[in-house]
């Protein structure tokens, strides 16, 4: 388990530290009633960015309303639904003995860039379509 935690120390310590600033925010916005943008770019520009909707996103999933959590942000979902499942078979997979190759190819790390830019970039049309321009 020790040896488990300290090869996913950074993704664990990305995690904990996103819930406190969205619990923060939580607690800010109950305290005195005001919503919060957190999101620079949308304060600036007035344009929701990739992420916007991320915080209504998990407290959708924490109430149990999945179809609201994806509506707000599908990115957020697939996050905090994949990430413990990632940790998770890891974490399996250390216990029976097996390794996962984490070594890619440089052909292979440039597919999963461009898989990942076109993922974020799906995402802020979605996000773009359902919380700026008003489209259900």
């Amino acid at each position: 388990m020790k040896h488990f935690l300290r090869a996913h120390l950074g993704s664990v310590a990305i995690v904990a530290l996103w819930a406190s600033i969205i619990l923060a925010g939580i607690w800010i916005e109950k305290r005195t009633g005001t919503a919060l943008t957190l999101c620079t770019f949308k304060r600036l520009t007035g344009i929701p960015c990739a992420g916007c909707g991320s915080t209504r996103s998990v407290l959708a999933l924490l109430d149990g309303d999945v179809p609201r959590a994806l509506e707000f942000n599908p990115l957020t979902f697939i996050f905090l639904t994949g990430t413990p499942v990632w940790l998770g078979a890891s974490w399996w997979l250390s216990k029976v003995g097996a390794r996962a190759s984490t070594g890619l190819t440089q052909r292979r790390q440039f597919v999963v860039i461009v898989v990942i830019l076109v993922a974020v970039a799906a995402n802020w049309m979605w996000v773009l379509r359902h919380q700026y321009f008003g489209v259900s």
